[in-house]
């Protein structure tokens, strides 16, 4: 009987071509969606933090243990004494590419007629360039070792009429909380374009940073890049056992802790996506719940003959519902295939983007080339969900066909 109501099931499918493929765009369009919108988002955010490792965060950070809590005040009470020590110490971190000592505190910079505030970044410019590819496109020239030299970011040149070898006005306040302000120039002038982090991050030597607020032999954190982003657990773990035999009043963060609100406006795009996703696959399950019941009435006597022979209640109802289950398998299949190309060229070749342009725009980082990211899990997923969708659309069209009385059912088939 199973097989006989399998045959039935695919006959039906196939007889009524027109309903079937209205069912089946529905189901290839959903699939294609969600297929679509997962790689995009997941591409999208991998590549927004793949630029805040690059320009900002490295892959870890090491801290005061007390300065996380503050970090947003850039305080230069919770330091980290005697960074060299803490450098050789972590010298054999598994897969470490370079670390560097950092002074970070916020200041106000000048060109004597306008002032903007900005945070002053006090770097080793020669390790600096082993973690960091804020400084790969610079204008001018890039940091000495020493000296009231200014890296400033396009953006706040443009604002300020900055240019290499401008001359300006560096203020701050010292770790004694005593004002200090400088005589200054601009070394050079780099473009990442992101427009946020290029009017707020100026860049100094550190030896310069150290005597301008007061920090001899300190710093606030030391920034840490390795191979890659896989090997950080491995890093991190090596690096906590270090800290806690030799600095126990230090702590290790990594990338994701770093830019945790960038994690949670990734979930929250998520959820936006998600609710789309939901109204695709409502409408494909009323467009199913419609056709289906258009179905039922339409093979009224087919159902009361079906009856008759006997064919139980069950029976008739597990035929609508694997209607219903081959419709979204097909409508999925297709989607799979029509989407295919497009995920492919996503996947492999992306978006290419103006980042000059479109970057500066947003308040977040982007790279020249948008890519997708589409796992096997995604295809699954997305073909179970439209599968489910569709055999749910199914049940209650088919519970209608089971409860039909048998003898109606014939009568309005003679009719």
């Amino acid at each position: 009987m199973k097989k006989e109501m399998i045959g039935i099931a695919l006959r039906n499918v196939f007889k009524n071509k027109r309903r079937s493929i209205l069912n089946m765009l529905t189901f290839a369009v959903s699939v294609s969606v969600i297929l679509l919108g997962f790689g995009m988002i997941k591409g999208q955010f991998d590549a927004i933090y793949t630029r805040m490792i690059d320009l900002r965060t490295g892959h870890i950070k090491i801290y005061n243990k007390d300065y996380p809590a503050v970090k947003s005040t850039m305080p230069l009470d919770r330091v980290i004494n005697d960074p060299e020590k803490v450098l050789a110490a972590i010298a054999g971190t598994p897969h470490m590419v370079a670390a560097s000592q950092r002074i970070i505190h916020p200041g106000i910079i000048s060109n004597s007629k306008k002032k903007m505030g900005i945070v002053i970044n006090g770097i080793d410019m020669e390790k600096e360039k082993k973690i960091l590819t804020a400084y790969d496109n610079v204008e001018g020239s890039l940091l000495p070792e020493d000296g009231a030299h200014v890296l400033c970011g396009k953006a706040l040149a443009d604002m300020l009429g900055f240019k290499p070898g401008s001359g300006l006005l560096l203020f701050s306040q010292t770790s004694g909380n005593m004002n200090n302000l400088v005589d200054a120039d601009v070394s050079g002038v780099y473009s990442i374009g992101f427009d946020a982090m290029e009017k707020a991050e100026i860049y100094v030597p550190i030896a310069f940073a150290r005597q301008f607020l007061d920090m001899d032999n300190k710093a606030t954190e030391i920034i840490i890049r390795l191979e890659n982003a896989g090997y950080v657990p491995q890093a991190k773990k090596y690096i906590q056992q270090v800290l806690a035999k030799r600095f126990p009043g230090l702590t290790v963060v990594d990338w994701k802790e770093e830019n945790a609100d960038l994690f949670e406006l990734a979930k929250a795009k998520m959820g936006s996506f998600k609710v789309m996703a939901l109204v695709f696959l409502f409408l494909s399950f009323f467009i199913i719940v419609n056709t289906m019941t258009m179905s039922v009435y339409e093979r009224t006597a087919e159902i009361g003959t079906l009856r008759a022979i006997g064919f139980e209640k069950g029976y008739i109802m597990q035929m609508f519902i694997l209607e219903g289950f081959f419709l979204s398998v097909l409508g999925v299949i297709l989607g799979w295939i029509l989407s295919a190309p497009i995920i492919y060229y996503l996947n492999v070749h992306g978006l290419v983007l103006d980042v000059m342009k479109t970057a500066s725009s947003t308040a977040m980082p982007l790279t020249d080339v948008l890519k997708a990211i589409n796992t096997p899990g995604d295809w699954i997923i997305s073909g179970v969900i439209c599968v489910i969708s569709g055999v749910l659309g199914a049940y209650f069209p088919a519970k209608m066909a089971a409860d039909m009385n048998v003898v109606n059912a014939l009568k309005r088939g003679v009719r």
